[in-house]
């Protein structure tokens, strides 16, 4: 049976498998599982698991590949399949739930960046906390705890698992 719906929810809860297109060109076709944690583009990962995507140069040093974005912010990233050769432009992928935000500290790791609350939405379950970047890019982080951040604090944006986040190439 085909079923065509706009409603992601209910063809994430119905389908056994979904399609997603963009402009009218078919991105990936998969599980709704497979779909929201191994998506196949940058499209797909922000469609599906509303991830935030940034532009830069990829890099990498010591067996770390690494985006290099605007503003100089260096993000540790995991291809999801290593190009034969090295593009000259991608685009990092990382979900909301993969987002951690910490105070600021003197400690942080050498690719966090510092970021201001824009918003705090607590849903029962989970709370979702907008943040906005220097280079004026906006984030979500999504988790089980209620937030710690008010309006207008400052926090930091890191994360512990680079495979988390993944590179397309552009």
């Amino acid at each position: 049976m085909l079923y065509i719906t706009h409603d992601q929810r209910e063809a994430m809860a119905l389908g056994d498998r979904m399609a997603v297109l963009n402009a009218g060109r078919l991105e990936q076709i998969d599980s709704p599982e497979r779909l929201f944690s191994r998506p196949l583009t940058s499209f797909v990962a922000r469609f599906v698991g509303g991830a935030a995507i940034f532009d830069g140069t990829p890099a990498v040093e010591d067996g770390q590949w690494w985006l290099v974005a605007a503003g100089g912010h260096r993000l540790p990233g995991t291809w999801r399949e290593l190009p034969a050769t090295v593009p000259h432009a991608a685009e990092l992928a990382i979900a909301p739930e993969d987002v951690r935000l910490e105070p600021p500290s003197g400690r942080s790791p050498p690719w966090a960046i510092e970021a201001t609350v824009v918003s705090t939405v607590f849903g029962g379950e989970t709370s979702t906390t907008h943040v906005s970047l220097p280079n004026g890019l906006r984030l979500m982080a999504r988790g089980p705890q209620r937030s710690r951040f008010s309006n207008g604090e400052a926090a930091s944006w890191c994360r512990g698992d680079p495979v988390a986040a993944i590179l397309f190439p552009r």
